[in-house]
């Protein structure tokens, strides 16, 4: 098994931002919104929300494809899955009450290397 590497941590950094919006405000995102409001029948923005969703999942799949072990075809699918993942959370997010926990991964990774 591989040790967490730097491509985790930044990866984990970016799934705990979401916990911290600004303003504290958690209307959710109007992708995830849509998706949900449609979810289960015909989708009139069908188009528009994979058009939407798109430029995320391409970024995740940038990101995987350098990554030893990975090829295209696992880089996609896994870029799926965080795609999945991170707007999940965002809807979880949305209603959770409480105020967010402070997080920060890559800090708690420098504390460790020293």
């Amino acid at each position: 098994m591989k040790p967490f590497g730097t491509e985790c941590l930044f990866i984990a950094a970016l799934f705990v931002s979401l916990l911290n919006e600004p303003g504290d405000d958690s209307v959710g995102c109007l992708l995830t919104n849509s998706a949900i409001e449609f979810a289960g029948g015909a989708c009139p923005a069908e188009e528009d929300l994979e058009r939407g969703f798109s430029p995320r999942r391409n970024a995740f799949e940038e990101f995987l494809l350098p990554i030893p072990d990975f090829n295209a075809e696992k880089a996609s699918s896994d870029a799926l899955h965080l795609l999945v993942f991170y707007q999940g959370l965002l809807v979880m997010i949305r209603n959770s009450p409480r105020p967010a926990p402070e997080i920060d991964p890559l800090k708690n990774q420098q504390s460790r290397k020293r």
